[in-house]
């Protein structure tokens, strides 16, 4: 909490949310963008960040927030306004052909290594 206390600080004396970001982030993949989520959906983030980001006005940092992960700051640069549907319809797309082509993936996978199987039986008296 204090570190993210600090950090706000440093935020809001010019320092830039990104190069912070960067430096600091226990996020690997967003670090590396600099803090960006890129644009996200209702109910995509923990609820304690989902009351944050709706609550934030642009380019404001929002103070520390406890969510899963540790200690989040926040700063919302846009929203977008309008029917997502066909967006978030193609997002479900997507993942449903990535999951029947892992699936695939792994029956072949899982088939090719039970045709290379070699297995011996050894029979055994009873006693």
């Amino acid at each position: 909490m204090e570190q993210a206390e600090r950090l706000r600080a440093r935020i809001a004396g010019g320092e830039e949310f990104a190069t912070i970001a960067r430096i600091y982030s226990a996020d690997s993949t967003s670090a590396a963008a600099g803090g960006s989520l890129g644009w996200v959906n209702q109910g995509e983030l923990p609820p304690p960040l989902a009351a944050a980001v709706n609550d934030l006005p642009f380019n404001a940092i929002s103070a520390p927030i406890r969510a899963r992960g540790g200690y989040h700051l926040v700063e919302v640069l846009e929203r977008r306004r309008g029917d997502m549907n066909r967006e978030r319809a193609g997002a479900r797309a997507r993942q449903v052909i990535f999951r029947r082509k892992a699936e695939e993936v792994f029956e072949n996978w899982h088939r090719a290594l039970r045709d290379t199987a070699y297995i011996e039986y050894a029979a055994t008296e009873a006693n």
